[in-house]
């Protein structure tokens, strides 16, 4: 009976131990890690701030408009505009009433391009 409860607590002090220096050693490798990060971080930080000062020191210019850019997003809404239309046309139509269309919008997502890219980064399959 003796040896029965030895073996016991032996083996819960030794599961318990083991359990401890894993918990003690995952700590200290998120603090190792969050340090490297935090300098990471600042290299950016101040990387960030010369260019910011490199920019102070160059002259005003005025941003150039690449009226290609803004005549083929004009071409894509008109486009756009003229599906939805042909739609509701086609509706209308099958139907036997005439709808039409008082106002298009875009519905927003909620959160920006650069937020979108980082959840797709961020939840990608391996």
């Amino acid at each position: 009976m003796g040896d029965i409860a030895t073996v016991t607590l032996t083996g819960l002090v030794v599961v318990f131990a083991v359990l401890i220096l894993l918990t003690f050693i995952i700590w200290i490798y998120g603090k190792t890690i969050n340090k490297a990060q935090s300098g990471s971080n600042n290299k950016k930080k101040a990387a960030g701030n010369e260019t910011v000062n490199i920019s102070k020191n160059v002259p005003n210019s005025s941003p150039t408009i690449i009226p290609s850019a803004v005549n083929t997003q004009q071409e894509d809404m008109d486009e756009i505009i003229a599906v939805i239309a042909s739609a509701v046309a086609s509706l209308g139509a099958s139907n036997g009433k005439t709808y039409s269309i008082r106002k298009i919008r875009r519905v927003g997502t909620g959160r920006s391009i650069w937020g979108m890219a980082g959840i797709m980064e961020n939840t990608r399959p391996f």
